[in-house]
């Protein structure tokens, strides 16, 4: 795959995966009455994660790629540098935020 492609089909696994969890929201949604929480087995989510880590891993490679080969040769170390630091900026906060969000009984709608 050239390198914008798979940019491409990184995006559509994101999309895939968010539609994904959209119909997992909805199925919780219908069964539940009033306040009742849904038990879902955390194995119908392995779906959308799996299309999410594989299109997280294809954008990282195919972007890194992109940015190596048009980048200046005397730029590409500071260029993949910036790349990185950004990514554990991106971990980073995504924990906090993660960790911070998700105590106590989870429901099916825990990220709203």
């Amino acid at each position: 795959l050239k390198a914008l492609r798979a940019v491409g089909v990184s995006y559509i696994l994101i999309l895939t995966a968010l539609l994904c969890m959209i119909v997992l929201e909805l199925v919780g949604h219908s069964v539940t009455s009033g306040d009742d929480l849904v038990q879902i087995s955390f194995l119908y989510y392995t779906i959308p994660l799996v299309f999410s880590g594989l299109a997280h891993a294809l954008f990282k490679l195919y972007i890194l790629e992109f940015i190596i080969s048009q980048a200046p040769a005397n730029m590409s170390g500071m260029i993949v540098g910036t790349l990185w630091f950004i990514h554990a900026l991106y971990v980073t906060i995504g924990h906090m935020f993660m960790f911070w969000k998700i105590s106590g009984p989870v429901s099916c709608s825990f990220w709203v």
